[in-house]
């Protein structure tokens, strides 16, 4: 299983490589290109939209990142988003195994506007032995990578992949929490499973000065 190694993550104010155990590989999720020049303006002109999925599966040994070290992603789309992103999943064999699939963010990356998805999965058995790739996401990681940068609540944010997909994760559990539809769909390691993120995850965008955060991947809706 790949788990993080999170004893020197703590001492980077940004975000780090964070490196397996055992020395399988690195999990890096790099700051988002977010299309322009810091604070000066648009370095490019933002041209089409893309989607970007995130897979997850909890099991009864944790949350699982199926797809490895990062998401699976579309080119610029010619379809609904929600289209793309199905159509992203079953070219990844994975749409029977869906039990909900939430929009949780946008961003300018690149040029374009990426759209992102939560796809929550549920499978029988463990979720390495499908996935021997998957990655554990963890409490532990969640405190060893840090807040999100505060961000003026005007400015551009700038959120960090990790920042991403902690986004999504704590949307999927406030549906929990407050969407029937949702709840009932999910199976019981995914509530069990998400509890343990429930004080991290919801204090992720609190900072000593309230007036200048903000959440780097605000919900679109």
């Amino acid at each position: 299983m790949r788990h993080i190694d999170t004893a020197n993550v703590a001492k980077h104010e940004h975000l780090p490589d964070v490196k397996h155990k055992g020395g399988v590989g690195a999990l890096s999720f790099p700051p988002v290109n977010t299309g322009y020049d810091g604070v000066s303006g648009p370095a490019r002109r933002t041209q089409g939209a893309r989607v970007e999925v995130w897979p997850l599966v909890a099991d009864d040994h944790g949350v699982w990142l199926v797809s490895g070290i990062d998401t699976w992603c579309s080119g610029d789309i010619d379809c609904p988003p929600h289209d793309a992103a199905q159509r992203i999943l079953r070219d990844h064999a994975v749409a029977d195994d869906v039990r909900l699939l939430h929009s949780t963010s946008w961003r300018a990356a690149d040029g374009s506007i990426v759209l992102t998805y939560l796809a929550a999965l549920d499978i029988e058995g463990p979720a390495h032995a499908r996935w021997p790739a998957s990655v554990a996401i963890t409490p532990e990681l969640v405190t060893a990578v840090g807040k999100p940068a505060p961000n003026p609540p005007t400015k551009r944010p700038a959120p960090r992949r990790i920042d991403v997909l902690l986004h999504g994760l704590r949307h999927l559990h406030f549906l929990i929490l407050t969407d029937t539809s949702a709840r009932t769909a999910l199976s019981e390691p995914w509530k069990t499973q998400l509890e343990p993120f429930a004080a991290t995850l919801s204090g992720m965008y609190e900072s000593d000065d309230t007036a200048t955060c903000s959440d780097p991947a605000a919900p679109h809706q």
